[in-house]
């Protein structure tokens, strides 16, 4: 057996798991498309929503303004230079809402803007969550195509360190067989962006995972030592972690500002400026069903 597979001319090779050797990652090829839409209905019917529908639309129409700014892709922006215009790493993490993200993708094609959209493993929407086990839902690869057909770039929304302390898989082989199941199925994924999540209120964080963040050490969790910062971004599979991307200015619907604030403060960005800007489809539902038709 070979001892590694490389998927694209320029990405990183990727250890090739041996039979069974899956770190806990499994497919789930059953569960049809239209279950999973109405489970994650019923499930977000229990978050409001933060700001409006009309909110996002006027957010996107003002990214849309091409003489004032250059809107990217995580895997773009620290190869990209536009002195005369602000640079927009667009962000959107897909914590609870992957349905209405796809409708965002639409009203984001229409306008000719590309960003990136990060898939949470950990998700309810993701699959099924057994004890050393993930069970991806195949059928939900459907979304994450049109998202990429839309002119998007998908990623990894990292929760490793959550997954490895709550449900026992191993990080790096969990890592290693999700990305090669994302290329196998035409999804070249290079990127990821670390999730908060649980761990944060025990006072850890997703990002020490990889050595990059230089938190390297070692937590007891149910008698259980667990080590992390030994490996990096790179080592794990991926280009880039949006948290390295390099920006001067960072914009985010879970600030302390409303949607105006957040509208206003994207305004007051100037030529030059490199933003990171991130949206979480959750939070711009309100009032959705009045428009975002395909």
């Amino acid at each position: 057996m070979l001892k590694y597979l490389l998927f694209f001319a320029g990405l990183p090779l990727v250890p090739l798991l041996s039979a069974g050797d899956t770190g806990g990652f499994f497919v789930d090829k059953t569960t049809p498309l239209a279950a999973l839409q109405q489970a994650n209905e019923r499930f977000l019917a229990r978050y409001k929503s933060k700001f409006s529908w009309q909110d996002y639309l006027a957010l996107i129409d003002e990214l849309a303004d091409t003489k004032r700014y250059k809107v990217i892709a995580g895997e773009d922006f620290s190869t990209v230079s536009a002195p005369d215009k602000v640079v927009v790493y667009f962000r959107h993490d897909m914590d609870l809402a992957p349905f209405h993200g796809v409708k965002m993708s639409r009203e984001e094609k229409k306008r000719n803007l590309r960003g990136s959209y990060y898939v949470l493993h950990s998700a309810r929407y993701y699959g099924t969550k057994k004890p050393g086990k993930m069970i991806r839902y195949a059928a939900m690869d459907a979304l994450w195509k049109e998202i990429r057909d839309n002119g998007h770039e998908i990623g990894i929304h990292n929760d490793l360190f959550s997954m490895q302390l709550t449900n026992g898989i191993d990080p790096v082989k969990f890592q290693a067989a999700e990305l090669a199941y994302y290329r196998a199925a035409g999804l070249p994924v290079t990127g990821t962006v670390c999730h908060g999540g649980v761990i944060n209120a025990w006072g850890l964080n997703n990002t020490w995972i990889f050595s990059d963040f230089r938190k390297k050490g070692a937590y007891t969790h149910k008698g259980k030592v667990y080590k992390y910062g030994e490996r990096s971004v790179k080592d794990f599979g991926f280009t880039y972690e949006g948290y390295r991307l390099r920006c001067n200015v960072r914009l985010s619907d879970i600030s302390k500002y409303d949607a105006s604030g957040l509208l206003k403060r994207l305004k007051a960005c100037k030529p030059g400026d490199k933003v990171s800007l991130l949206l979480h489809p959750c939070h711009w539902r309100k009032d959705a069903s009045v428009s975002g038709k395909k």
